[in-house]
């Protein structure tokens, strides 16, 4: 068990350690509090810091304790602002710091605010990057850099400033005007690629041994040419030369010196390098000159003989006249714009033109775009810009043509040739292709030939209104130009017949006619059917032919817009050709009897089967719906003639006398059941026509 709770015990440290920081960012708004913001844990772990807020001398010695007791490698204070005294930012000689001895780190970011600093002791600093607002960096000496960036706003170093420091690469601001006696002095560089011959733009002012090293390391790093165009005092031992070097001093320099440095260290010889000086006044020298054997000065030809009287004391110093240097390059256009194919001449002119070399040397930086011969004919290849330069022989003077070659365009096409809307409202992208695939000026105008029914803008094309216009695409660049035609099309809306109701009889035909609204409409066709053709059909220009009786509906829909329709109600009339009935002749015996006569309607499906009952003799017979009763004796015709036609059919009714006729009305008892003409029983004889007693019938009197 206790192995067991040991395990576990390990395996929560394990985990507890994992959990701690390495990498924080704190903002410390109180100076000195800096400490209370990492917690234990965090203190022991933490191997980039970056700090922003306000930081000061107290905060410095708990950082120191991170980097000496503690894990910490990398520090940014770029954004952090230094409380206190000016040296509070190393303490004065590193406080917290050196209480650790010797300290090596990673990254170090200065405060970008820092404007004064004191001196760091016991230090090595794979990178420190010094932005800051200190214009003159010192005492950094014996320092340990692999890695030293200082920023733009640094324009000194001062004298000793990181003397016997190890610096193995550099970053040097062009903002530099001042660099102090023996600031680099016996730094060993592994890499000297930061001073070039352009290193020094705004530099006034170089010190003795600034770049000397005692082992003589440095100058074989050393570029062929060292330029100084603006310095003001320069010290000839500035730098230890290596053989055949050329330094050239520019026409503002003030004053030269060579002079023995400070505690008598090693100082190097100048003999040879050859040095150039441009001002016309020779620069002032100190009263007691040191010239190792062979320096060669070159000077201004008009000043050679006040150089020579100035500098009589100087020891074997050959002072010779500087050729009289290419000063300017000017070319005759600065800008030129031509076509795929073209050639232009180009033109330079040297100033001096007295000037001891006035080779003038030409290239393109884009020969891909334009090539130069050597005469300055330019040759266009393919659209695009490319510089022309022309420039000296050593390179130094210059000037430069901006060459645009253009690809003229030859013709566009259009995405398409034609289009059709199929509503107001919708729209569609068009694009125009340049030919050809290169030219330079791509650029098109679009228009509509009729914006009533429809427009364009930048190739999309919106329906306004039905109609046809011609879309047009224009090059800015030669005005060629294609065309599209848009068609709005105008749905059908709406269809009227010219009936709503329709009486035909079988067999019959009438025309429909169907208007289609708008007038305009693209389309105007229609769509005919029958909802009964059995009944009534209709053919495709809405002729209609009835079949049978009944009722049918024509419909006439547009085939644009179905939606779009009209209907006639066709009702189908089958004619009455005749009647017949159920008997031609019947007899009857009694008066009171009688007989349901049918009429049949000819043909069968006629749509009036209504018929019409009479009888010719009323005396004899009455009708009614067919129903015949006999009222007297003899004969009479019953007719059943059709309402439609007028078709009729007979029946012969013969009512027969076959009882004795006798007047007794006087001796009716009352109780003899009595029946009226229609047949039905009643007890007043007075309405009675005739009555039956002893089942014989009477008529009474």
């Amino acid at each position: 068990m206790n192995k067991i709770a040991l395990v576990c015990l390990m395996l929560c440290t394990s985990l507890g350690a994992f959990a701690q920081a390495t990498s924080l960012t704190i903002d410390n708004q109180t100076p000195g509090w800096l400490s209370s913001k990492i917690n234990y844990d965090d203190q022991q772990t933490v191997r980039n810091l970056k700090v922003t807020g306000y930081i000061n001398n107290t905060d410095m010695n708990f950082i120191g304790s991170l980097f000496g007791k503690h894990s910490l490698k990398i520090l940014d204070l770029s954004d952090a602002n230094m409380t206190g005294k000016k040296d509070d930012f190393w303490d004065g000689g590193m406080g917290g710091y050196e209480a650790y001895g010797y300290i090596s780190i990673q990254k170090m970011i200065l405060p970008k605010s820092l404007r004064e600093m004191g001196a760091p002791v016991w230090l090595k600093i794979d990178s420190l990057i010094i932005d800051t607002k200190i214009n003159k960096i010192n005492n950094m000496q014996s320092l340990e850099f692999e890695y030293l960036y200082l920023g733009e706003s640094v324009d000194s170093i001062d004298s000793y400033a990181f003397a016997n420091s190890t610096i193995h690469s550099l970053y040097f601001p062009p903002s530099l005007k001042y660099i102090g006696s023996e600031a680099f002095y016996n730094v060993t560089f592994k890499d000297m690629s930061f001073i070039s011959k352009h290193a020094f733009p705004n530099l006034e002012e170089i010190g003795t041994c600034a770049f000397v090293n005692r082992d003589n390391s440095n100058k074989e790093e050393l570029p062929d040419t060292l330029l100084f165009p603006k310095i003001k005092k320069y010290s000839f031992n500035a730098f230890d030369y290596k053989e055949g070097m050329h330094i050239f001093l520019g026409k503002d320099v003030e004053e030269v010196i060579y002079q023995t440095t400070s505690y008598n260290i090693w100082n190097p010889s100048v003999y040879n390098a050859t040095f150039h000086i441009a001002s016309h006044t020779p620069p002032a020298t100190p009263s007691y000159p040191v010239w190792n054997n062979g320096l060669t000065i070159y000077v201004p030809k008009d000043a050679i003989e006040a150089y020579k009287e100035k500098y009589s004391g100087w020891t074997n110093a050959t002072i010779l006249p500087e050729a009289t240097p290419l000063e300017q390059i000017i070319l005759d256009r600065h800008e030129i714009a031509i076509e795929v194919n073209e050639e232009c001449q180009l033109n330079a002119t040297p100033i001096p033109e007295n000037a001891d070399d006035t080779t003038i040397l030409w290239e393109s930086d884009n020969e891909q775009v334009a090539v130069i011969n050597e005469t300055g004919l330019i040759t266009a290849i393919s659209a695009g810009i490319s510089n022309i330069i022309a420039k000296s022989i050593d390179g130094l003077i210059s000037d430069t043509c901006k060459v645009t070659v253009i690809q003229p365009v030859m013709g566009v096409a259009i995405s398409q040739e034609e289009y059709t809307f199929n509503k107001v409202g919708d729209a569609f992208q068009l694009t125009a292709t340049i030919m050809p695939e290169d030219a330079s000026n791509k650029e098109v105008r679009w228009s509509s030939s009729n914006e009533n029914v429809c427009v364009v803008n930048n190739g999309l094309v919106t329906a306004v209104a039905p109609g046809t216009a011609t879309i047009t695409v224009t090059t800015l660049d030669g005005n060629f130009t294609a065309n599209c035609i848009v068609k709005v099309v105008q749905h059908v809306t709406k269809v009227a017949l010219n009936k709503s109701e329709l009486s035909l009889k079988v067999n019959e035909m009438e025309q429909l006619s169907a208007t289609v609204s708008p007038d305009n409409a693209e389309n105007n066709a229609i769509t005919w059917s029958s909802s009964d053709e059995q009944i009534a059909t209709v053919d495709a220009n809405g002729k209609v032919a009835a079949i049978k009786s009944g009722d049918a509906w024509i419909k006439a829909a547009s085939w644009d817009n179905p939606e779009a329709k009209d209907s006639c109600k066709v009702a189908v009339i089958q004619p009455v050709t005749g009647v017949a009935l159920s008997q031609s002749s019947y007899k009857m015996n009694r008066i009171g009897e009688s007989v349901q006569l049918e009429a049949e309607v000819l043909p069968a499906d006629a749509t009036n089967k209504e018929v019409k009952w009479t009888s010719t003799n009323e005396s004899i017979c009455v009708v009614g719906n067919g129903l015949v009763i006999a009222t007297g004796y003899g004969t009479a015709v019953v007719l059943a003639s059709t309402v439609e036609g007028g078709f009729i059919a007979s029946c012969v009714v013969i009512v027969e006398d076959n009882t004795a006729i006798q007047n007794v009305w006087n001796d009716d008892q009352g109780n003899v059941p009595l029946y009226d003409l229609s047949g039905r029983r009643t007890n007043k004889p007075e309405r009675c026509k005739l009555y039956i007693r002893n089942k014989k019938k009477f008529i009474a009197k």
